[in-house]
C-alpha cells in the first residue's frame, strides 16, 4: 500500500513531525524513514524488498 502525504496541511505537517521528516521527498516504510531526496526506482524497490523479508 502506498500513501502520499502533503506536508503543507496541518495533518501532513503533524505526521511529518512524528516521523522526523525535514526534507522532501522522503520515503518512510512502516513508520521508518528509509530514503531522503530524489532516488532511483531501484533504490526504492530494494528498501521495499528489505522490509518485506524482515
Amino acid at each position: 500500500m502506498f500513501k502520499e502525504i502533503n506536508i503543507t496541511g496541518p495533518e501532513g505537517a503533524k505526521r511529518a513531525k512524528q516521523l522526523g521528516i525535514e526534507e522532501v521527498p522522503t520515503i518512510a516504510i512502516d513508520g521508518e524513514v528509509v530514503l531522503i531526496g530524489r532516488v532511483e526506482k531501484e533504490e526504492i524497490e530494494h528498501e521495499i524488498n528489505l522490509h518485506q523479508t524482515g
